[in-house]
């Protein structure tokens, strides 16, 4: 045994070490042709008024009441998709029925003033045109053309800004990992969990807010989070592949997601049309904005389950603390008598996102 060469040794030993090193496994989006998956986005966000100040000249005024507020968010989203013909790693021809598009917004604001309390509640719900509607995108020149099935009209108007992709699969690695293993995710993935599918044409309807107390941001604000994280983002999403398990006879990867993500967005435009909407061109009150300026902060975890034998999501549970402010200045008329207001506020919360497949 000993004048046994080393070469012989070391082909009877390679198995062995082979076998010792963790095995590397290829985690991507692949659906069959003809694959239906149904995926539904629910998710709930919740605010807290932690701070309010307002300047008048710059000057704090010093009847400014002691405000409380909180504000409760929730949206569910239905998709039911067929990726009639695949490309590599995306649909080349895809079918989506929107089966459901809710959402409603709660706040209830608590104001006491010289020993006085009073309490204002606004409530809203909204859908969508597309709601039971049909969309095909078709991959064309590395862009998805989007039209209604042959025999089905729609507005074309809510075509314009849907996005195919609500299948975030940009939350998988590139290439091969193995399990322990982390990779780094682009943070635009924010959008496609906050507020996947694009633009979805949500009109709200609202009850309450229509006085004096009305002093919290604004609810169309709130419940477009996809305007809301438009601007910069800065900070890190991460995933870590920590195993497997059997479901139903598939193999699913379980995939932790770490998310530290700040965004700031100037948000002056759409303020500046709300303005326009809400005040009457014979009101006698000249308004302009000058900074309407919008911090977003999102910290948590959760977890992503990935069919890896069928090659589409599975599940996925999120929970974020969230911390939002704003920052407006702004110039008022007001029957000859001039006014400059500033007025920030800081308010902190909770998100949980949920994502259900079928």
């Amino acid at each position: 045994m000993k004048n046994l060469p080393w070469t012989l040794l070391g082909l009877l030993a390679a198995p062995l070490l082979l076998s010792a090193l963790p095995t590397r496994d290829t985690i991507a989006f692949a659906p069959e042709d003809g694959t239906s998956v149904s995926v539904t986005f629910l998710s709930s966000n919740e605010l807290t008024l932690d701070d309010m100040q307002m300047l008048m000249n710059g000057q704090e005024n010093a009847m400014m009441p002691s405000i409380e507020m909180d504000m409760i968010t929730t949206t569910e989203y239905q998709f039911s998709d067929t990726y009639e013909r695949m490309a590599k790693g995306q649909p080349a021809r895809l079918k989506r029925t929107y089966d459901s598009i809710q959402s409603a917004i709660s706040g209830e604001t608590r104001m006491e003033m010289m020993g006085e309390e009073q309490t204002e509640d606004v409530a809203g719900s909204g859908t969508s045109g597309l709601e039971g509607d049909s969309v095909l995108f078709n991959l064309k020149d590395g862009e998805y053309i989007k039209s209604w099935p042959e025999g089905e009209e729609g507005d074309d108007e809510l075509l314009e800004n849907l996005l195919e992709d609500v299948s975030l699969r940009g939350l998988l690695p590139e290439g091969e990992v193995a399990e322990g293993e982390s990779w780094d995710i682009d943070l635009s993935i924010m959008l496609d969990l906050l507020a996947p599918g694009g633009d979805l044409g949500l009109e709200l309807e609202m009850e309450g807010g229509d006085n004096a107390m009305s002093m919290g941001p604004d609810t169309d604000m709130m419940s477009d989070i996809r305007e809301m994280l438009s601007g910069n983002m800065n900070g890190t999403v991460t995933g870590k592949l920590t195993g497997y398990r059997d479901a139903d006879g598939a193999r699913v990867a379980v995939i932790e997601i770490d998310i530290e993500v700040d965004c700031s967005t100037d948000m002056i435009d759409m303020m500046r049309e709300k303005i326009e909407e809400s005040l009457p061109p014979d009101a006698g009150i000249e308004m302009d904005l000058s900074s309407v300026d919008v911090s977003y902060v999102m910290e948590g975890e959760g977890e992503l389950l990935w069919n890896a034998s069928a090659g589409h999501i599975a599940g996925l549970s999120l929970e974020l603390e969230v911390a939002m402010s704003m920052e407006m200045a702004m110039g008022m008329d007001a029957g000859g008598q001039q006014m400059d207001m500033e007025m920030a506020m800081e308010m902190s919360g909770t998100t949980e996102l949920t994502v259900e497949v079928e």
